[in-house]
């Protein structure tokens, strides 16, 4: 079978009204059709989402489908990533779509540097796809180890990364099935396991916001309660690979943004939830103290401290802290995890 350079994998469920513009623009570049492939993923569309793909299908002859039924983003990204034949992937969401002629400039960085990982700005487009905000951190091309970027630049989404498909095979790396924050706990895997990461200072992909279907638009327990299982998830994680000192710090500060988040979230909480969030919280108290006495950050360490002192009556201070803070100050984090 025919190497391609790039594997796009595109999950589709229920997204008639977004999918049409983002294979649009997938296919809206300046390289033959034999430089990569697109495989989208039929996770039990039930709208007329695939009707649309099947149009592309008779006009491209890099697209296949691979149908499934309906079990999640990750699971539909893991199937695209096995069946893939690309050196590298990308995984785009069907509801965003990419910049025209920018394919071409991914497979030149992808032969000339060939790092684990690569990493550029992107923008956040209103549903009429005019920006309403961009993600420019990055401000000029450079090579740095997988850990500094995640300390530097946070974990991050999938789309926003290009993976080495041989980096993911060889270090076993899927992404977590029925977890809702699946792209953050995958990339903190990730760039603690890759060996470099080119970043880069162009914007390829434009992020659809304020879609009321969107996954990301609801803020339910179970949403709070994953962000919370970063906890238990990284700290597997970090036993299995034996990692030093400062590996270890820079994973429990990322973890520790996703508890932050959690708590800052779940003013979003019925009472009755609330009262469960803060069991769950209590159920995770030992290792949660245990990563923010770990942390890289001092202010972490502080906090883990106040924790141990007051339990959860400090945690009802916290929230109570974040959510007046956070009127000027929070939307950094939450563009970080990107909800």
């Amino acid at each position: 079978m025919e190497q391609k350079k790039l594997s796009i994998i595109v999950p589709v469920y229920n997204v008639e009204g977004f999918v049409k513009r983002c294979l649009d623009s997938i296919f809206s570049q300046n390289i033959p059709e034999s430089e990569f492939e697109v495989i989208v993923i039929n996770d039990g569309s039930y709208d007329s989402s695939m009707s649309i793909v099947n149009d592309f299908l008779d006009l491209f002859n890099n697209i296949k489908v691979i149908n499934q039924e309906n079990q999640g983003l990750s699971a539909a990204r893991n199937i695209g990533l096995i069946n893939s034949i690309g050196n590298f992937v990308w995984f785009i969401d069907s509801d965003d779509h990419i910049e025209i002629n920018c394919i071409n400039q991914i497979i030149s960085i992808i032969e000339i540097y060939r790092t684990d990982i690569i990493v550029f700005n992107y923008c956040r487009v209103k549903l009429n796809g005019e920006v309403d905000s961009i993600f420019n951190k990055i401000n000029r091309e450079f090579i740095i180890s997988g850990i500094d970027c995640l300390l530097l630049y946070g974990a991050g989404t999938a789309w926003q990364h290009i993976y080495s498909k041989s980096f993911l095979v060889q270090n076993n790396l899927l992404f977590k099935i029925n977890f809702l924050h699946e792209d953050g706990e995958f990339n903190i895997r990730c760039k603690s396991l890759a060996n470099n990461v080119y970043l880069c200072p162009k914007f390829f992909y434009k992020y659809t916001i304020n879609r009321k279907d969107s996954i990301k638009s609801k803020i339910t327990l179970k949403n709070l309660f994953d962000l919370l299982e970063y906890s238990v998830s990284c700290d597997e994680f970090i036993k299995e690979k034996k990692f030093g000192n400062h590996i270890n710090k820079v994973i429990y500060s990322q973890v520790i943004l996703a508890v932050t988040s959690a708590i800052y979230e779940s003013r979003f909480l019925s009472s009755n939830e609330w009262e469960l969030f803060k069991n769950e919280i209590k159920n995770k108290r030992s290792l949660l103290l245990k990563m923010y006495l770990g942390s890289e950050f001092i202010k972490h360490k502080i906090i883990g401290v106040l924790f141990f002192l007051f339990s959860l009556s400090f945690i009802e201070f916290f929230r109570f802290y974040i959510l007046v803070r956070n009127r000027y100050s929070f939307n950094l984090i939450r563009l970080k995890l990107n909800i």
